[in-house]
């Protein structure tokens, strides 16, 4: 496990395993898409909730903060309501 702090010494993230990035010769690649990725409880104390992806057979999790959950919630919700705005005509939905 590999804890990320703050100039405070607070432990600001968790993450258990290596990021899908990865680099090549100095030349970033792009991350292949993800199986599945979800928002659940977080079972350490002082975190709410871990994003958990899974590519292939390989989860990847990450504790969330306050700040950084409060971040995504509020994107989300963003997202959301600019997508319903649209009508479902448009979509490019089948």
């Amino acid at each position: 496990m590999q804890e990320f702090v703050n100039e405070k010494g607070e432990v600001t993230t968790l993450t258990t395993d290596k990021p899908l990035n990865t680099t090549t010769q100095g030349q970033p690649m792009d991350a292949p898409p993800a199986d599945l990725a979800y928002l659940r409880h977080c079972p350490v104390a002082g975190f709410p909730a871990e994003m958990a992806v899974k590519h292939d057979e390989t989860y990847f999790v990450v504790a969330l903060n306050r700040n950084q959950l409060m971040n995504m919630l509020e994107l989300g919700t963003t997202l959301l309501r600019d997508f319903d705005k649209h009508p479902i005509e448009d979509m490019d939905v089948e």
